[in-house]
């Protein structure tokens, strides 16, 4: 009769029957009132209850795989997103250092058009100055080829001069010869 009592409370603890049920169940049991002990149970059959269950287990198991699956994808999707974000970030830090560098390159085109200003006005300061220099040379030559004119004009008039004292000398000497010759007579 105990193992009979053992089974029923098993049986009442797996089929999770409460406590005041779980003690009538055994009461009965005790006072051999066997015959009515399931007289109010509804009629179950375990295995339509495990075709359920396992129908259950296997829909529950298709759910999970496709929450899985769409946690898969989001999580790819995610990953995609998150891929594109540090893309546009790569390409907007690439696009801010083109604009920087643009920045500069135009800085320094600028410096150097200042720069080939400034060569310019210094050239065409040195190309004045030039010819500047080559007008006063100019005007160098012609006063040294008017010296040179009158150096020539002077040198013919020394070489009259000379030729005219040469003359006269000639003369004189002539004159005194003739002086002489006229005191000797």
């Amino acid at each position: 009769m105990n193992v009979l009592v053992s089974v029923m409370e098993s049986l009442c603890f797996k089929i999770d029957a409460s406590a005041e049920e779980r003690s009538q169940c055994v009461r009965k049991v005790r006072k051999r009132k066997m015959g009515y002990l399931f007289e109010n149970m509804k009629k179950i059959s375990i295995q339509e209850e495990r075709r359920k269950t396992e129908e259950q287990r296997k829909e529950t198991e298709k759910e999970r795989k496709k929450t899985e699956e769409e946690r898969k994808k989001t999580e790819e999707e995610r990953k995609k997103t998150e891929e594109e974000r540090k893309r546009a970030e790569e390409e907007r830090e690439r696009a801010e250092e083109q604009k920087k560098r643009a920045e500069e390159e135009r800085k320094r085109a600028e410096e150097q058009q200042k720069r080939a200003e400034e060569e310019r006005k210094r050239a065409e300061e040195q190309q004045k100055r030039a010819e500047e220099q080559q007008k006063r040379a100019e005007e160098e030559s012609k006063r040294a080829e008017e010296q040179q004119k009158r150096a020539e004009e002077e040198g013919k008039r020394a070489e009259e001069q000379q030729k005219r004292a040469e003359t006269a000398e000639e003369k004189l000497r002539a004159a005194e010869e003739l002086i002489r010759l006229l005191k000797e007579q």
